[in-house]
């Protein structure tokens, strides 16, 4: 895996949102994305913003924030998997910014981003089996279906095409 991605963290657009990191004055924003977590997985924004940085200085992951002008419409980055030369795609929309295009327009770039300047080999991504939209963002996204031993998870993987 390239890591120059941690030596500065990558801006870049996509359509007319831009994709870069997050700080606490997107906080108020970021609590309204946590709330979207189950209980056992819920943090406040001030710690989903540390986790986030933590992640981001050990090199074990990178997130952006989606913005539209200066609002944050929702997050997309990498987790896990790193060290096998994959990633994990996750993302989370503000309620109101979802089924609009833009999670699929972002996760195709962000993907591009993972086997270009990355060079990860696959990238997987998880959701919760009845999570239609997601799962449809994903195919829309080039990725597939892979069995998974979580009968409440849906996983996907798509893997880098070198040739």
């Amino acid at each position: 895996m390239n890591k120059s991605v941690f030596e500065n963290h990558p801006k870049f657009w996509v359509q007319e949102y831009q994709l870069k990191p997050i700080s606490m004055k997107d906080l108020n924003e970021i609590e309204e994305l946590c709330s979207y977590y189950p209980p056992e997985r819920r943090r406040t924004g001030k710690e989903l913003i540390d986790i986030i940085d933590k992640e981001y200085k050990e090199q074990s992951g990178i997130n952006w924030g989606i913005y539209l002008k200066d609002e944050l419409v929702g997050t997309i980055g990498f987790y896990r998997g790193f060290e096998k030369n994959q990633g994990e795609l996750g993302y989370v929309l503000r309620e109101q910014f979802r089924n609009k295009g833009i999670g699929s327009a972002c996760a195709r770039v962000l993907t591009q981003i993972g086997f270009s300047k990355m060079e990860l080999d696959a990238i997987e991504a998880f959701t919760a089996i009845d999570n239609e939209a997601s799962k449809k963002l994903l195919i829309s996204s080039g990725f597939s279906r892979i069995d998974h031993k979580d009968p409440k998870t849906a996983a996907f993987r798509i893997e880098n095409d070198r040739s």
